[in-house]
């Protein structure tokens, strides 16, 4: 007699079915994680890279520069050009890293995105005045890399109430350029934009892969003309702006901030989401990740859009609904492609550093002239996406606790038979034109004497040419400066544009800057220091305070009472005092003449308190 608890036969039948398709996925050895990487092609080259043995075709560009010679082609489009898209639409290619462009609305012009700097703002105008002499009546930031030259348009009619639209998140976004890391962020920034290359000769740069240049030194250091958004964009808005209808939308690109802005009635998209390079996901600078999915559905929005004109924040202006579809199409599967491989190959067990060798683009996307590496390249993504989803740690236990720099570099140095058996080594792989592992192989030596002149020359010479054969100009520039630097010609702790300057600074929150004084806490210096200070704004009527504790820097967002220390003073003699070359504890005797008043304790103390944080160099 049967019961509810026996099982029957297509229960019986099932259970047996299940075990044997798991002793048959048993029975197949699954794939090791370097199984899928070995052997793996890439490209022409064959294992080759063109770091490493492949040919590469460098020449000599137009300022005597030497390199990738598709790198070099690219920039031909960014040649100085003013576009007219459609009617009562602009689009000024070529004075910058970005865009800017101009929209003739009912009673004026509205103008998209200002620039690096008050300069570029001025030249960008002088060429929109050939078309119209209408008035400024708007001003629109996509997101706020490219609003530093805001006070060029506001200064042609000073009487004039010129309105300034830019996302809810623009301004915060921008006073945190200068946050926990700023110092390094902006010396990377520097480094990456080529600002220490020279202007001619082999070393100097090409272009900038999505540009001609970041910034163009030849007027001086730019003049900061950034203005806060007097008119804030959140979610999606439909507006008329002087008689011009215009609907906002907010995807992620490399900047949280950015809009996308569709006019409906000329099927105009204006964008940051395609680019005339692959979209750079991550940028050696460094920086918060960039979310694919949220870059995807930006272009996705402008894919659902009767778009008759891509105008592009970066290169320039695609006509035709058939052109746009296709480019949007493609470079949107590159975004998705690189992300989803890469999730599909953490699935499969590849750490961080095997991933990069995993993913690459198919033929057809790698082919697409849009979907080019000669910003960022593909190979440096996977990485970043892997440390977003799960942290630094890959697959290899031995890399928890891995053996000391110095000491590993001993070691390898060792066992090659010392120092001058390297240096032999390395001159070989330099020969055989294997300049990563010369680059690599000679570091062992640097960590051991960072000023052994020859092989700081070796290494120097390597990265120059990786410099030289790399289409990405974002590679190229980091590959070149530390040649330079190795050479002792330039020293990246000294920055060519003061890109933190007084008007950074009080434009930021009015604590920002003291609390980023945590960062800057030396431990030895304040290991037995118990003490309070207190800093109030004068102009502002508003204090913060600082508890420094045995080597921990305690930020307070209130005057404190009864401080040890303390100083009243307006901002301006504040930022003085951040962008001093004497640094804190030097500039509180420079600003005794007046400037600024001590509250609690005496200028001796004071001094000797900010002493005890770093001396930023600028």
């Amino acid at each position: 007699m049967k019961t509810g608890h026996e099982p029957g036969i297509k229960t019986i039948f099932i259970f047996f079915l299940l075990v044997f398709f798991l002793m048959g996925c048993a029975a197949k050895p699954t794939p090791r994680p370097q199984d899928l990487i070995l052997g793996k092609s890439t490209g022409p080259c064959g294992d080759k890279t063109i770091y490493m043995g492949c040919d590469v075709d460098v020449k000599q560009g137009p300022k005597g520069e030497i390199a990738n010679a598709a790198l070099i082609e690219h920039g031909e489009q960014f040649s100085k050009n003013l576009y007219k898209v459609t009617d009562g639409v602009y689009s000024l290619v070529g004075y910058g890293l970005a865009n800017a462009h101009m929209i003739e609305g009912r009673e004026g012009i509205i103008i998209i995105d200002t620039g690096d700097g008050v300069e570029m703002a001025a030249e960008h105008l002088k060429e929109f005045r050939k078309v119209t002499q209408k008035p400024v009546t708007a001003i629109i930031l996509t997101h706020f890399h490219y609003a530093f030259g805001t006070v060029a348009y506001l200064a042609e009619d000073e009487n004039r109430d010129i309105p300034v639209y830019g996302h809810e998140l623009l301004h915060e976004t921008y006073v945190n350029i200068a946050s926990e890391i700023g110092q390094t962020f902006v010396r990377r920034l520097a480094i990456q934009f080529g600002l220490h290359l020279p202007m001619a000769g082999p070393d100097a740069m090409p272009n900038m892969g999505i540009g001609p240049y970041f910034l163009d030194m030849s007027h001086g250091i730019p003049t900061n003309g950034y203005v806060q958004p007097t008119h804030i964009i959140s979610g999606r808005q439909d507006l008329e702006i002087d008689g011009v209808r215009f609907h906002f939308a907010n995807f992620a690109s490399d900047s949280p901030d950015t809009l996308v802005i569709y006019l409906p009635d000329k099927k105009v998209a204006v964008n940051n989401h395609f680019w005339p390079a692959v979209a750079n996901m991550y940028t050696l600078r460094g920086g918060r990740f960039r979310d694919p999915e949220q870059w995807i559905g930006g272009i996705d929005y402008m894919r659902s859009l009767d778009v008759e004109h891509l105008v592009n924040v970066h290169g320039v202006p695609l006509s035709g609904r058939a052109a746009i579809s296709h480019s949007l199409r493609n470079y949107r599967d590159a975004v998705q492609y690189i992300y989803d491989q890469s999730v599909r190959g953490i699935n499969k067990g590849l750490g961080p550093d095997e991933l990069r060798y995993f993913v690459e683009l198919p033929p057809h996307l790698a082919g697409d002239p849009y979907i080019n590496e000669h910003y960022g390249e593909v190979a440096l993504f996977p990485k970043q996406i892997f440390m977003a989803l799960l942290g630094w740690y890959g697959t290899d236990a031995a890399t928890i606790h891995p053996v000391p720099p110095h000491i590993e570099a001993q070691r390898i140095v060792d066992g090659f038979g010392g120092t001058d058996a390297v240096l032999a080594k390395v001159q070989e792989a330099l020969t055989n034109r294997e300049y990563a592992w010369a680059a690599q192989l000679v570091t062992y030596v640097l960590r051991l004497d960072p000023d052994h002149q020859a092989a700081r020359q070796l290494k120097a010479d390597a990265l120059r040419r990786m410099g030289q054969a790399t289409p990405a100009a974002i590679t190229r520039n980091f590959y070149i400066t530390q040649a330079l630097e190795l050479e002792g010609k330039v020293d990246r702790f000294d920055l060519p544009p003061a890109l933190i300057t007084e008007a950074v600074i009080l434009r930021s929150r009015p604590g920002f800057f003291v609390r980023a004084l945590r960062f800057a806490l030396d431990p030895e210096k304040s290991a037995d220091v118990d003490q309070v200070f207190g800093i109030y704004f004068s102009d502002i009527e508003q204090g913060f305070g600082m508890h420094v504790r045995k080597g921990v820097a305690e930020y307070l967002d209130h005057y404190p009472e009864n401080p040890d220390l303390a100083i009243r003073l307006p901002r301006t003699a504040w930022a003085k005092m951040l962008l001093g070359k004497t640094g804190l504890a030097g500039q509180v005797w420079a600003l005794l003449t007046g400037e600024m008043e001590v509250t609690a304790g005496n200028t001796r103390e004071l001094s000797q308190f900010f002493s005890m944080f770093d001396q930023q160099k600028r």
